[in-house]
């Protein structure tokens, strides 16, 4: 079902918008909103709006009821609210204003919201010689470290119940996906026993993580909006976690401690290389992103299927390597 979406007209539109910023900032007419993309139909969707005084919005709304969702899915809109309400609160890190939330499921059928358009360009669209990726990279390890300055009091998902030990609530969250992969029949290729097997012989390594953290987990380069080599957004920050700030998957390219990239991150971030128990920690955190994604391809990019069985199946083999 990963083609179904809630379908806004610029009536629908206009009603959002009217009820958001009021009649006398509502915009008038057929073209003032453009789709803009999202990472996948668990996103809802986004449009780029224009309201009378010319000043430009995004307005945001859940996926469609009838989209399949991995359990990890559920309510990301509530979580990207969330996120976009406590960043500011806690730190500088540039993410989009949050404007106007409406759960009240009256206009339209979903949630959904409206924030500031940040200006600038995705890093997946950016043309930005090597050294200055690098200094995107830097940059964002600086705005990883701020946002892990943000304690929580458990472990867990945002908009999901939260456990006292990382341990515990890491290993329901890999085993939610183990049971959607069931679930939606996806034939990843491997025995999924034989994943959570190997899971469980490395899963003691997440008992040294103690103070839960906010963690965005996935910052794919559509969601980093950057100008002149700098972050300037961070947007769309909805699949977030409290939990190990490894988590986070810029840190897998930490694994090659040679790597320019890995080295530019972790200068931004404040720390050095990674210690042999994070090592694990982060082989583990790799697993469970290869499950995600080949769990995903199943479901919505059957082109990507093959790629991502091979993916899951050296993350796997990784688990084992020595450092």
């Amino acid at each position: 079902m990963d083609t179904i979406t809630i379908h806004l007209d610029a009536a629908d539109m206009r009603r959002m918008l009217r009820h958001a910023y009021g009649p006398h900032l509502a915009p008038v007419g057929e073209d003032f909103a453009r789709p803009l993309p999202t990472d996948g139909p668990e996103q809802g969707t986004s449009h780029l709006a224009t309201l009378r005084t010319g000043q430009r919005i995004v307005l945001r709304t859940a996926p469609s009821p009838e989209v399949d969702l991995l359990t990890q899915e559920t309510d990301l809109l509530g979580a990207e609210v969330e996120a976009l309400q406590m960043i500011p609160e806690h730190t500088d890190v540039p993410v989009p204003a949050m404007h106007h939330h409406d759960e009240s499921q009256e206009l339209v059928d979903v949630d959904w919201f409206c924030r500031e358009h940040v200006e600038g360009t995705s890093l997946d669209h950016a043309v930005l010689d090597h050294a200055a990726r690098l200094q995107v990279t830097r940059d964002l390890g600086r705005q990883l470290r701020a946002l892990h300055t943000i304690e929580g009091e458990s472990f867990g998902r945002f908009q999901q119940p939260l456990m006292d030990s990382w341990q515990d609530a890491f290993s329901g969250i890999f085993e939610d996906v183990l049971r959607d992969a069931q679930r939606f029949g996806a034939d990843l290729e491997v025995d999924l026993d034989r994943v959570h097997g190997r899971f469980l012989d490395h899963s003691p390594a997440l008992d040294a993580v103690r103070t839960p953290v906010f963690c965005l987990w996935r910052t794919p380069k559509s969601t980093i909006v950057v100008d002149e080599g700098w972050i300037v957004g961070l947007v769309r920050p909805a699949k977030t976690f409290w939990a190990d700030p490894l988590l986070e998957s810029a840190f897998s390219i930490c694994l090659d401690a040679d790597s320019p990239a890995s080295s530019a991150l972790l200068s931004g971030y404040g720390r050095g290389p990674l210690e042999p128990d994070e090592v694990e920690r982060r082989r583990l955190y790799d697993l469970y992103d290869a499950l995600v994604r080949a769990t995903e391809a199943a479901l919505r990019h059957p082109q990507d299927l093959g790629a991502r069985r091979q993916d899951l199946t050296a993350a796997m083999a990784r688990l084992d390597h020595r450092r």
